[in-house]
């Protein structure tokens, strides 16, 4: 019992009187500078400015259509899926304009809030909402733009692994700003 009690003081002595543990930081990240490159693809009735270290990949998945493509964000391991569909009547925009608004909506029960954001560029005719999840979801980020009777575009930013919000914070922020720049440069052809 001496011992230990000895070992235990000799370890409070090492220790000294002003330890303290070091708080868990994640590693600094560095962003690249903002440069943007035109994405027009020549099938497809719509062109926007995507960063230049990012990466369009036409989607491969078996269910996709035409005009379907993920912006890889290699760096940061995330994706923006970007989809689109041609608007043949008001029928068909109702029923795109649902899908995506239940989309969204499936990631309310894990969100804390959801906050929508109007996009409105009457020269371009381009407009839609921005969804912006809170909380800890899948994507914390979706939006569609349309131009209410031709064209209909959504997307939706997920990091390809399971993370942490706060720990991605940094990354998020500086992609999203990214894709309102997408945003904002949209237009049909």
């Amino acid at each position: 019992m001496k011992g230990r009690l000895c070992f235990v003081s000799l370890l409070f002595a090492a220790c000294g009187g002003n330890y303290s543990p070091k708080p868990l930081a994640y590693p600094r990240v560095e962003f690249p500078e903002k440069n943007y490159t035109l994405f027009s693809p020549g099938n497809c009735p719509f062109q926007f400015e995507v960063p230049a270290y990012s990466r369009m990949d036409v989607d491969q998945d078996k269910n996709t259509e035409p005009c379907w493509y993920n912006m890889q964000f290699p760096v940061y391991n995330a994706t923006l899926h970007i989809s689109y569909k041609p608007i043949a009547n008001l029928e068909t925009f109702d029923s795109i304009y649902e899908d995506t608004r239940v989309l969204t909506m499936k990631h309310f029960e894990r969100a804390d809030q959801i906050e929508e954001i109007d996009i409105s560029n009457e020269e371009q005719d381009v407009y839609g909402l921005i969804y912006t999840l809170k909380g800890n979801t899948a994507t914390n980020f979706n939006f569609f733009i349309t131009d209410s009777a031709n064209h209909f575009l959504r997307g939706a930013l997920y990091f390809n692994t399971h993370t942490k919000q706060d720990s991605v914070r940094p990354a998020f922020d500086y992609m999203v700003q990214d894709v309102y720049q997408m945003i904002r440069t949209a237009r049909w052809k």
